[in-house]
């Protein structure tokens, strides 16, 4: 298994992100961690509405819930850490991994996925 892979995405503030580990012929994602932060580029107010950050080719509704907080310009947030002992893979080989981080008002979101690629056990 090639399992030091890794994908990167930084979004521009008040813009929906999206993170793709690309397709491989034959083959599906072994995902070993999942980094998501993100860092306010304005002040945010409480009671703002948070969302969900979700993801394709998982299996279900893989979905992480994505909540706001008021803040100062500048704050660094984190929203996931997950380092898993046992990877998440994916359900269709041969697919792309697919991960949408919806817009928040004056947020900036970095997100960092480690993960590998192999045929399905």
């Amino acid at each position: 298994m090639n399992n030091n892979l890794i994908v990167n995405g930084v979004s521009v503030s008040g813009t929906d992100l999206v993170v793709t580990l690309p397709a491989v012929a034959g083959k599906v994602h072994y995902i070993t961690a999942i980094i998501i932060n993100k860092v306010l580029a304005a002040p945010v107010a409480t009671g703002t509405v948070g969302n969900f950050i979700t993801a394709t080719n998982l299996g279900g509704n893989f979905s992480f819930r994505n909540t706001v907080k008021a803040g100062s310009l500048g704050d660094d947030i984190s929203v996931i850490n997950l380092q898993l002992a046992q990877p998440i893979v994916a359900k269709i080989a041969g697919l792309a991994t697919t991960f949408t981080i919806p817009t928040q008002a004056n947020t900036i979101h970095n997100v960092v996925i480690f993960y590998g690629v192999d045929y399905a056990v």
